[in-house]
């Protein structure tokens, strides 16, 4: 069984960034676990990330 983490179940992201243009994006999700399931597919992660990364450009 497949289950499928959407954007609604996200608690929280968080972005460093290194020196280099290296850089890493944390993204926390409550995904229920029931037995069965075998592969959980996440979804919506870049549109997060695109989101994220203009919202911290625009508090500095």
């Amino acid at each position: 069984m497949t289950y499928t983490s959407t954007k609604e179940e996200t608690k929280g992201m968080a972005l460093t960034i290194y020196n280099g243009g290296f850089a890493l994006v944390r993204e926390d999700r409550s995904v229920n676990s029931n037995e069965g399931i075998d592969h959980i597919q996440y979804m919506d992660v870049a549109e997060k990330m695109a989101l994220f990364w203009n919202m911290q450009k625009r508090k500095r």
